[in-house]
């Protein structure tokens, strides 16, 4: 039944997106969610060039949110823009310039413009991690449909890439 939600979903969010979005020149492309050892693939959603995704988990044995701010950038990439979140600082590094403390205890460091093909991250369980996508709206909870300890990718894939079928 979760399954046939997300593909009824999908089909009314691209027919009632495509008449604007293909139609007016837009680069358009499709997220896609899926596992990047067995390629099983958890999510495609239609995303416009521009777009904003973020990424968001308790990280660590501290337990503590973490978030990541995409834009998705031209030729099917991820501009990582910004990333923060609340930290003991146990042992964390940064090599990114822009560090700063915000009033409400959380850090954030931003004007990071890192493109990047694909994001990948381990995936933890509901309790400990509780890993989430954010687009526009629309809020993936991704342990509700991926195993813990699974390898998740995220990538941009135009039109003529999309394959419907899952391994």
């Amino acid at each position: 039944m979760e399954n046939r939600r997300w593909v009824v979903l999908a089909i009314v969010a691209l027919s009632l997106w495509s008449t604007s979005a293909f139609s007016s020149g837009e680069e358009i492309f499709f997220l896609q969610v899926k596992d990047c050892r067995e390629g099983r693939v958890y999510y495609h959603l239609p995303i416009r060039r521009g777009a904003e995704i973020s990424i968001h988990l308790l990280h660590s044995y501290d337990r503590l949110p973490y978030w990541e701010l995409y834009e998705i950038y031209g030729e099917g990439k991820f501009n990582l823009i910004k990333m923060g979140g609340k930290s003991l600082l146990n042992g964390q590094g940064f090599f990114y310039q822009g560090y700063r403390n915000l009033p409400d205890g959380t850090w954030e460091i931003g004007n990071v413009n890192e493109i990047v093909d694909q994001i990948s991250f381990f995936m933890g369980t509901k309790g400990d991690a509780d890993h989430k996508v954010i687009v526009g709206e629309m809020t993936l909870t991704l342990s509700d449909r991926i195993l813990p300890g699974k390898l998740i990718c995220l990538s941009l894939l135009g039109r003529k890439d999309i394959s419907y079928g899952e391994k």
